[in-house]
């Protein structure tokens, strides 16, 4: 509620009209206790001017103005007939508080690009003259202080900005290790996941392997439909063909998931993670597949005991394959059918290595898993149950990253939230 006083005439009416039924006067008008005035409901919002003095300008004023803005008074002439910096040393927790509610802006980040001698090496010095202006008149600004970083990558590029290189401002040195690349990173949406695994095969400086599937078109005769069914089926994503990809991309020690129940009783079901440790080629007896092809993968997984079983039923090919290292399991070629719509009844047989990469997941797909560094990439649909579920896949909090800007999800509610009411059932009755 907002008041400022009384206005005279409505003071006398009030006074004559003190036992007056009129509810209106009731609402509106207000008598303050010990006779100290009348104030009267404002109808609309009174904005206080202020003029932002600075407090190594004027600072009796910035005390002043602090006061006005960030504390609860009465009169401004009784404000400043009171010894304001004192009020102001007492208040000092007050307004610094209420300045935190505040809402900041949005920060805002722009690309710059261009061609050589178009200015952008200029632009980023005028913008830094700019922000260091603004900033040495700020009350708590310390000229010791670095209040503006100018970084490049290379050394030629900062010095064309005045600034420092990358690596010499934040102290990485020739041995520092990314702490990030053996995380796993957690997206909302598959695309994104597929997105991002193909880029990260695409830039790693590991020799990669390409595992073509082997296509067979059943339930026709015509040769152009055979043809055509096989083309169309080498277009399709992995999730419209039983999780089997037709241009499997190999890459040692990378890390990769089982994408079919091989063998559940074992531990190598749908989703089991591992990490890729060597390629074996051969050749298939299916007609037209004489060629040598990869036709073996030995993964490690995560627990030893998962495919004990799996590698002491095929010790022999293990043998034969040369592998000396005994938590190593391998995983053979495939096959599965799907059809290409739901209308015909023609299938598509696909041979291939039950693999998929897995350097990024969905956070759905990541349930049951525990990882021991993530990177969770926040988006603006993610909610409050899906954070929770991303985040708790870590074992530690030193093992979580986060990336993207944060926005607190809608508070969980019991009208809404089963566990949250089941919790409180809980709590309640112990």
């Amino acid at each position: 509620m907002y008041f400022n006083s009384c206005p005279p005439d409505q003071r006398v009416f009030l006074k004559k009209e003190k036992n007056c039924d009129d509810e209106s006067n009731k609402k509106t008008v207000y008598e303050l206790k010990k006779n100290s005035g009348f104030l009267t409901k404002r109808n609309k919002r009174l904005a206080i001017q202020f003029r932002n003095y600075k407090e190594g300008e004027d600072k009796l004023n910035f005390q002043r103005e602090n006061l006005m803005l960030f504390t609860s008074w009465r009169t401004e002439p009784s404000l400043l007939d009171s010894d304001l910096p004192m009020k102001f040393s007492e208040k000092l927790e007050v307004i610094q508080t209420n300045r935190i509610k505040t809402n900041p802006p949005e920060p805002f980040y722009h690309f710059l690009s261009g061609g050589a001698g178009v200015g952008k090496s200029t632009l980023i010095y005028a913008i830094k003259q700019v922000l260091e202006r603004f900033w040495v008149h700020q009350p708590s600004n310390k000229p010791e202080d670095i209040n503006i970083l100018a970084v490049a990558p290379t050394g030629k590029a900062a010095i064309g900005i005045n600034g420092t290189t990358i690596d010499s401002a934040f102290g990485f040195g020739f041995n520092v290790k990314d702490k990030l690349h053996k995380v796993t990173t957690l997206y909302y949406c598959n695309a994104d996941v597929d997105a991002f695994n193909n880029l990260f095969l695409a830039v790693s400086p590991i020799e990669k392997i390409v595992s073509r599937a082997l296509d067979l078109c059943s339930g026709t005769k015509s040769r152009s439909t055979i043809t055509y069914m096989l083309s169309q089926a080498q277009k399709l994503q992995h999730k419209k063909t039983q999780n089997m990809q037709y241009l499997l991309k190999l890459c040692v020690e990378t890390k990769y998931i089982v994408s079919h129940n091989i063998a559940v009783p074992d531990g190598i079901s749908n989703g089991s993670p591992c990490i890729l440790k060597k390629v074996i080629y051969g050749q298939l007896c299916e007609k037209n597949s004489r060629e040598r092809i990869p036709i073996r993968a030995y993964v490690q997984f995560e627990k030893e005991s998962t495919g004990e079983k799996t590698r002491r039923r095929l010790q022999n090919i293990i043998k034969a394959d040369g592998i000396t290292e005994k938590n190593w399991t391998p995983i053979q070629r495939i096959c599965r059918s799907f059809s290409l719509s739901e209308n015909t009844h023609i299938q598509v047989t696909r041979n291939q290595l039950p693999l998929l990469p897995s350097n990024a997941r969905t956070i759905h797909c990541s349930q049951s898993c525990t990882y021991d560094n993530i990177l969770v990439f926040l988006n603006k649909t993610l909610s409050r149950k899906l954070l929770y579920t991303a985040c708790s896949r870590v074992t530690s909090l030193s093992g979580l990253y986060l990336s993207g800007i944060y926005k607190k999800p809608a508070r969980a509610t019991l009208e809404n939230d089963p566990s949250l009411r089941e919790m409180t059932r809980m709590r309640d009755e112990a």
